[in-house]
C-alpha cells in the first residue's frame, strides 16, 4: 500500500481544512518521507511512517497549526534518522527538503533534531535544565508545540513501548512536557500527558482515580446541569 492510499483519512482531513496547495504539500511529503523510511517500523510493527503522520494531524487538527508545521512534522523523523544512522546524507537530505518544502520547514525539522539530541538523565535537577534547553533551542515557538505533539502521540501509544521505555517516557511526559504545556496554555495537552503518565507511573492510584470518577459521574452531571440551566436561560 502506498503513502497516499494509507493516510487517506489524514489527507481528506487536511482537504477539508486547508487549501489545495497545503493538500499538494502534504501529499508531497508523504510520499517523500515513505520512501525515505520504508524501511524503519514501530515497536508494533507498523511502518514508523504512521507516528509522523498522527503527530501532523495532532499538529493541525488539535493544535491548529498550518502547512509548513504540518508538513514539517511528517518529515521530522526523516532528518533525525538521517543525523543518526546515516550523518554523511545529512548535507544531501538537507538540499533535498529546502528545495521540496521550503527553508521554513527546514527550519523547524532541524529545530527539532535539535531538541532529540538532547541526552536527559531522570532527575529533578536535569529536567528543569532540560526544559530551558528545548525552548533555547526552539527560535521558532511551532518547534515546541511540534514536540508537544509528538510526545503526545507516543503516549497514546505507549502500549506498543517496552516496559522500561514506558516508565522512562510517562516520567519525561509528567515532569518536562506537561509542565512546557502548562506554560504554553494547552492545557488539555498538559491534562493529557498527566493522565496517561500517571497511569503508568502509579498505576493503582490511576485505577482507584477513575474509579471514583466513573462512581461519581452522575452526581458531578447532575450538578454541571442545575449550574448551566440559569446560564442558559439568561443567555437565551
Amino acid at each position: 500500500m502506498d503513502a497516499l492510499t494509507r493516510y487517506t483519512s489524514f489527507r481528506d482531513f487536511v482537504a477539508r481544512t486547508f487549501s489545495e496547495a497545503t493538500q499538494q504539500a502534504v501529499d508531497k511529503a508523504l510520499v517523500f518521507a515513505a520512501e525515505k523510511m520504508e524501511q524503519y517500523a514501530r515497536y508494533d510493527g507498523r511502518p514508523l511512517l504512521d507516528h509522523d503522520v498522527a503527530v501532523a494531524e495532532i499538529v493541525a487538527r488539535e493544535i491548529g497549526l498550518g502547512r509548513n508545521s504540518t508538513v514539517a512534522a511528517i518529515l521530522h523523523d526523516v532528518m533525525r534518522i538521517a543525523v543518526k544512522e546515516q550523518p554523511d546524507t545529512v548535507d544531501e537530505l538537507t538540499k533535498q527538503v529546502r528545495w521540496h518544502f521550503g527553508e521554513p520547514v527546514l527550519g523547524i525539522i532541524v529545530g527539532l533534531c535539535k531538541i532529540s539530541n538532547i541526552k536527559l538523565k531522570v532527575s529533578k535537577e536535569q529536567a528543569d535544565d532540560f526544559r530551558d534547553m528545548i525552548v533555547s533551542y526552539s527560535e521558532d515557538p511551532r518547534v515546541i508545540l511540534i514536540k508537544l505533539a509528538d510526545r503526545l502521540e507516543v503516549m497514546r501509544n505507549l502500549d506498543i513501548f517496552p516496559p522500561e521505555k514506558r516508565r522512562k517516557k510517562s516520567w519525561e511526559s509528567l515532569n518536562l512536557y506537561a509542565q512546557i504545556a502548562h506554560k504554553l496554555g494547552l492545557y488539555s495537552i498538559k491534562s493529557e500527558l498527566e493522565d496517561m503518565s500517571l497511569k503508568y507511573l502509579e498505576p493503582e492510584a490511576y485505577t482507584h482515580i477513575v474509579h471514583e470518577l466513573k462512581e461519581s459521574e452522575s452526581e458531578r452531571m447532575a450538578f454541571i446541569e442545575e449550574f448551566l440551566t440559569p446560564v442558559r436561560k439568561l443567555l437565551d
